[in-house]
């Protein structure tokens, strides 16, 4: 697969702070109420090694092209892939993508009430607002002019510093222009909806996060 300039990454329009992490093959892009990237490299370091360390054991789980059993105590995000692949019956790699970028998001929620983190064009959200995430497609003129609403999927913080329980999150596709939605979705403003955003397919990224087709069973 051709490398392809990651120019979507420069069209966010969002009112959180964006970083990037990059560890090995995988490369971050993160949104979140502050800067943490230095959580987010930890994270990312942790999941790597846990998939790492599973890969040794496992050596013909990256090579599998249909959905595949797990090893008895297969680390979590080694179970989001097998989950995954049996959803869409593909193998667990095409999941990995967008795997690496919900384990990573999922560990930043200690530290803040939203965060997106896109990982080669898979995207894990969780948002208190509606985003509205745009399509990247290439030289197509639809480029950026297509977009998919994603309602609120988190509840706001109550009052007192107390973060409320964690609703299930669901992970979206789509290299990402994230703002509030409107009639276009190169723009920002409009409300929106209020509700949980459906769950997306999607395809992975590259090197070791290098995937085809990525979904998720809800978690929490």
């Amino acid at each position: 697969m051709p490398y392809v300039d990651r120019t979507y990454r420069r069209w966010p329009e969002s009112e959180l702070h964006t970083f990037q992490v990059r560890v090995a093959e995988s490369d971050l892009w993160i949104s979140a109420e502050r800067p943490l990237a230095d959580e987010a490299e930890r994270a990312l370091r942790s999941v790597r090694a846990d998939l790492e360390q599973y890969l040794e054991r496992d050596p013909d789980f990256t090579g599998s092209l249909k959905p595949r059993m797990p090893l008895a105590g297969a680390p979590p995000v080694v179970l989001d892939m097998t989950d995954a692949a049996r959803l869409c019956d593909v193998g667990p790699m095409a999941a990995v993508a967008g795997a690496v970028a919900e384990r990573v998001g999922k560990a930043l929620l200690s530290e803040t009430g939203q965060v997106m983190v896109e990982n080669g064009g898979d995207i894990f959200i969780y948002t208190i607002q509606p985003r509205v995430a745009a399509i990247f497609a290439g030289e197509s003129p639809l480029s950026g002019r297509v977009g998919i609403h994603i309602r609120r999927i988190a509840p706001p913080r109550r009052r007192g510093g107390h973060r409320p329980r964690q609703p299930r999150a669901r992970a979206g596709r789509h290299p990402a222009r994230v703002g509030d939605p409107a009639d276009d979705p190169r723009h920002t403003g409009g409300r929106g909806d209020r509700g949980r955003a459906p769950g997306r397919l999607g395809r992975g990224g590259a090197g070791a996060d290098r995937g085809g087709v990525s979904a998720y069973r809800p978690s929490v």
